[in-house]
C-alpha cells in the first residue's frame, strides 16, 4: 500500500509541477530575477576583491532543482565544505570545513541577519526553496562590511523578485511518510513599482529509520522517583520527527530613477514540529517548574519586516541602507511519558531582533574604491520555564564599523585593505528566582558585564596573468 501510494505521489508531483509565465518571450526570461538589494555590495561591473580573495560557492535555483531539495538546509547539504546534521529541537546544524558550527557562521536573507537571539541559530529547514533564488557561501574570513559573528564565514540567502512581466508559479509535490508540498508565487513589475508574493506550506509525519534498527530498551529516569525500562523507538518513521509549516513571503518594491531603488520585505512562518526522543536515555524532572525530554515545539512562528534602499547621490557616491525588526517565539511541551498525552510545562522562548546597517561606496579615482560600513543591532530574549512563572529578560546590543579600501595600481594587480572594530554589551539582564517547590519568589537583576570588543584587520590581494589565471591571497 505504501509502495503505491509513493508511485501515485511521485506521478503526482511530475503532473503538477506548475510553473507558468506570461511574457512576450517566455523561453528568454525566467519571469523573476535575484532579489539585487539582497547583495551586500554594489558590484557594478567588477567583483570586489575581497570576494575574489575568499572561497565562495553560489548554490543557484538549477542547482536547488537538480538536487530536489525542499528547504535551505537541504540545499546547503550539497555544497561542498558544508555539513549539516540533525540535533536537537529536530533542526540542522550547519558548519563550514568542520570547525565552526552555525553559532559563528553569519546567515543572512537578502543580506539582513536571521537567528534566534538564544542560541544564535535559526532552523533552516523553516525556509522551503520555492522562493529562493540563489544561496551564497562565503567561507572563511569575510569582508569587514559584513559585521560580528562571520568568523567561519557567510551565508546569504537570496530570494527571488519581479522582472517584469506579470510571473505565475505553482508547485505540488509528495513523497513517503505522508510527506507533502505546495507554494504558490506571483510577481509583477509596471513601471517604476514591483511586488512578489509567495506562500508555501509543507508537511510530513517525520523521516523513515533504517530497515536495520532493531528496537531495544531504554531508561526512562525520573528526578526525584525512579527508573523504568521502555523500549523508546520502534522502528520505521521516527518518532516525534513529524513537521508543518506554512509560510508567507512579500516584496513591494520601487524603483524611481536608475540611480536608487527601495523595497519593504516582510515574511511570516507558522512551525509545528517534533522532537524525537532518544533510544536510551530519557530525563524527567516532574516537581515544579517541570521539565521532560519527551517534548515537541506545539509553536515555533517567525515574522519580521525590513526596508531596504539604495541610492546613488553621485557618480562617485552611493549607499545601501537596511532597516529590520525580526520576532521569534516558540513554545515547548513537555510530557509525563512516551505517549505523548499529558502535558506537564509549557515553556516559552519571546525574542526579538531590531537594528540595521549602511554602506558608502566611495570612488574618488577610476582604480580606487573605499567602501565604508556601520552595522548595529539589539537583541532581546525573554524565557521562561512554565505558564505560571513570568520571564527571564535579556538585552544586548551588538555594533561593528568596517572600512575597506580597494585600489589597482596596475591592470593586472588588485589590493583591499580593510580592518573593523566590533564590540558586544549584555545591557540588561532579569533572572527569576523560585524557592524549593518552585514558586515565584522575586527577580534578580544581574550584571551585565564589560564590553565585549575586538579589531580585526584584513589584507588581500589578487594578480591575474595574461592568460586569465589568477593568483589571490588574504
Amino acid at each position: 500500500m505504501k509502495l503505491a501510494r509513493a508511485a501515485f505521489l511521485s506521478m503526482l508531483v511530475s503532473s503538477l509541477q506548475v510553473s507558468a509565465v506570461f511574457a512576450e518571450e517566455q523561453k528568454e526570461t525566467k519571469g523573476y530575477e535575484s532579489y539585487s538589494l539582497g547583495e551586500i555590495y554594489v558590484t557594478g561591473d567588477k567583483t570586489p576583491v575581497t570576494q575574489q580573495t575568499t572561497i565562495t560557492n553560489t548554490i543557484t535555483e538549477e542547482d536547488i532543482k537538480a538536487s530536489n531539495s525542499r528547504t535551505v538546509a537541504e540545499a546547503l547539504s550539497y555544497s561542498s565544505g558544508i555539513r549539516v546534521t540533525t540535533g536537537a529541537k529536530n533542526e540542522p546544524n550547519i558548519s563550514i570545513r568542520g570547525f565552526f558550527d552555525q553559532s559563528k557562521i553569519l546567515v543572512l536573507i537578502d543580506g539582513v541577519p536571521y537567528y534566534e537571539t538564544s542560541a544564535g541559530r535559526l532552523d533552516l529547514n523553516q525556509f522551503t526553496t520555492d522562493n529562493i533564488a540563489k544561496i551564497e557561501i562565503t567561507k572563511g574570513a569575510a569582508s569587514v562590511l559584513y559585521g560580528a559573528n562571520a568568523e567561519g564565514g557567510v551565508i546569504n540567502i537570496i530570494t527571488k523578485q519581479a522582472s517584469g512581466k506579470p510571473f505565475y508559479s505553482l508547485n505540488v509535490e509528495g513523497g513517503d511518510v505522508d510527506y507533502f508540498k505546495t507554494g504558490f508565487s506571483h510577481g509583477m513589475k509596471k513601471g517604476i513599482f514591483s511586488y512578489w508574493l509567495n506562500y508555501s506550506h509543507s508537511q510530513a509525519n517525520g523521516w523513515s529509520m533504517s530497515d536495520n534498527y532493531e528496537p531495544k530498551l531504554g531508561s526512562i529516569v525520573s528526578k526525584p522517583g525512579g527508573t523504568t525500562k521502555a523500549i523508546l523507538e520502534n522502528g520505521g518513521t521516527r518518532n516525534q520527527s513529524d513537521y508543518k509549516t506554512d509560510s508567507i513571503w512579500a516584496k513591494f518594491g520601487l524603483d524611481p530613477s536608475p540611480n536608487s531603488e527601495y523595497f519593504i520585505n516582510f515574511h511570516y512562518i507558522d512551525k509545528e514540529k517534533g522532537n524525537p526522543p532518544s533510544t536510551n536515555l530519557i530525563n524527567i524532572f516532574p516537581s515544579k517548574p517541570a521539565f521532560s525530554q519527551f517534548y515537541r515545539f506545539s509553536d515555533y512562528n517567525d515574522w519580521g519586516i525590513d526596508l531596504s534602499g539604495r541610492q546613488k547621490v553621485t557618480e562617485k557616491i552611493s549607499f545601501n541602507g537596511k532597516l529590520f525588526y525580526h520576532n521569534h517565539t516558540d513554545t515547548m511541551d513537555s510530557y509525563s511519558d512516551q505517549s505523548f498525552s499529558k502535558i506537564i510545562a509549557s515553556s516559552t522562548y519571546d525574542d526579538y531582533m531590531v537594528g540595521g546597517s549602511l554602506i558608502t561606496h566611495f570612488q574618488p579615482v577610476e582604480w580606487d574604491t573605499m567602501r565604508f560600513a556601520i552595522n548595529y543591532r539589539g537583541d532581546s530574549h525573554k524565557q521562561r520555564p512554565d505558564s505560571y512563572l513570568p520571564f527571564d529578560d535579556y538585552f544586548s546590543l551588538t555594533g561593528s564599523v568596517g572600512l575597506e579600501n580597494e585600489f589597482n595600481p596596475t591592470k593586472d594587480l588588485s589590493i583591499v585593505i580593510g580592518a573593523s572594530y566590533d564590540w558586544f554589551k549584555v545591557t540588561e539582564a532579569k533572572q527569576v528566582k523560585t524557592d524549593q517547590k518552585g514558586n515565584f519568589s522575586g527577580i534578580n537583576a544581574l550584571d551585565g558585564g564589560a564590553v565585549k570588543d575586538s579589531f580585526n584587520p584584513m589584507i588581500g590581494a589578487v594578480y591575474t596573468f595574461p592568460d586569465s589565471t589568477k593568483l589571490f591571497h588574504q
